[in-house]
């Protein structure tokens, strides 16, 4: 089976006062990445950011070889939680037979 990935997630490479600077390392990093973006990070445009994203590499699901196991076998824990159930009914079974029988 193969992950699906649905949304990017951009990672910020450089800061710069003016786009012309950060338009000039877009294209440079364009050879390297598969998007680069020039963003603007103040309502001034004073500041822009360069983004980077590259595809995800799809990864097959591989079986963990050190998968802890689980503790406890089907319903185990509802048959264990009825044990101690019945066991209060019986006790209160117990105490109420006592009080009668004084």
């Amino acid at each position: 089976m193969t992950e699906v990935v649905s949304n990017k997630s951009w990672d910020v490479v450089a800061t710069f006062s003016t786009y012309e600077e950060a338009n000039s390392r877009r294209n440079q990093l364009l050879n390297v990445y598969d998007e680069v973006k020039v963003k603007r990070a103040s309502s001034d445009g004073e500041v822009f950011r360069v983004k980077v994203w590259n595809k995800p590499v799809v990864k097959e699901n591989e079986e963990k070889l050190n998968k802890p196991k689980n503790k406890f076998k089907k319903r185990q824990n509802v048959k264990r939680a009825q044990r101690n159930d019945n066991k209060k009914i019986r006790a209160r079974r117990k105490e109420s037979q006592d009080f009668y029988r004084e």
